[in-house]
């Protein structure tokens, strides 16, 4: 393994294994988290703070780039014979440069959120990452986890839970001492909701197209469409909780009050599917949705 093997192993892995629309969803994220926060605290934004965030959005997203890394590391022995054309089984790319360049992009997250939010920034995304390792010998430990969506959810949703205390976290770092208020739970189901629609949608097929490991081979296709339909309409009332419509100027009382008219976006999708009419969700439409409600939030919390 050579400093240049790494980089070429990690040139192959942005450019197949971690596409554009991750960079989009980590900088969304860190806005809309970090907007929530200061509008709860009633926090003005400076200059300086602009650059601590732009730190700590870079932080999330090199942790994320690191347990992506290392997830392709754990998938290794299924890869090999489920999608031999990925970096790893097709000898492109070795574990060694894998997991050397995981490393580095850890160590890199770590350093900036201290230079973000200080020892607690750097803290609160140390255990963001020891989660996400934690995975690798939970996954193996547990028989066919992959054929078990649900618990497989409930295990790995807490990583995005634990990236949001970090962001929650760095920011209330800055603020005044307590600063936070119990209202910021309803960030925790803003975030469930948006992000759950999104991952119930994207494993979900027909009847016949249903793989093991999806949510519609255990709960049906009906079912599957339910739980992504109610994911959708959590993450919106959690939106409206956060823009607080009924306290706003008149002209941002009205957009708040429109954001349940996103939900035509993942419905239509999802009511053809249950209908049989479409083989699978769209997953377009519930990452527009999603997209859509990180960027509604940033922008009501902010001018509302």
């Amino acid at each position: 393994m050579t400093p240049l093997g790494v980089a070429g192993a990690t040139a192959v892995f942005f450019r197949e294994r971690f596409p554009a629309y991750y960079i989009l969803y980590a900088v969304l994220w860190s806005s809309a988290a970090t907007s929530a926060a200061r509008e709860l605290a009633d926090f003005d934004v400076d200059a300086a703070d602009a650059g601590r965030f732009a730190a700590q959005t870079v932080a999330l997203l090199a942790a994320l780039i690191s347990l992506r890394l290392l997830d392709d590391l754990k998938d290794l022995p299924g890869d090999r014979a489920a999608h031999p054309q990925r970096p790893l089984p097709s000898g492109r790319a070795t574990p060694a440069e894998f997991g050397a360049a995981a490393g580095f992009f850890a160590a890199a997250a770590l350093a900036l959120a201290y230079l973000s939010a200080g020892v607690v920034g750097a803290a609160a995304l140390a255990v963001v990452l020891a989660y996400g390792i934690a995975l690798w010998p939970l996954g193996r430990a547990i028989p066919h986890l992959e054929r078990r969506p649900l618990l497989e959810m409930a295990l790995t949703y807490p990583v995005q839970v634990l990236a949001t205390v970090f962001l929650l976290a760095s920011t209330y770092q800055r603020l005044e001492p307590g600063a936070a208020t119990p209202q910021i739970i309803w960030v925790f189901v803003f975030f469930a909701g948006a992000f759950l629609q999104f991952e119930v949608a994207r494993k979900s097929a027909s009847a016949e197209g249903s793989a093991a490991g999806d949510y519609s081979d255990v709960l049906g296709v009906r079912g599957a469409a339910a739980l992504s339909a109610a994911f959708s309409v959590l993450a919106v009332f959690g939106a409206i909780i956060l823009a607080h419509p009924w306290d706003t100027a008149p002209v941002f009382n009205v957009a708040g009050w429109l954001l349940p008219l996103t939900l035509i976006i993942p419905f239509d999708s999802l009511w053809n599917y249950a209908r049989g009419e479409r083989d699978r969700p769209s997953t377009a439409s519930s990452a527009l949705f999603l997209v859509l409600l990180y960027l509604c939030v940033s922008l009501l919390v902010l001018i509302g």
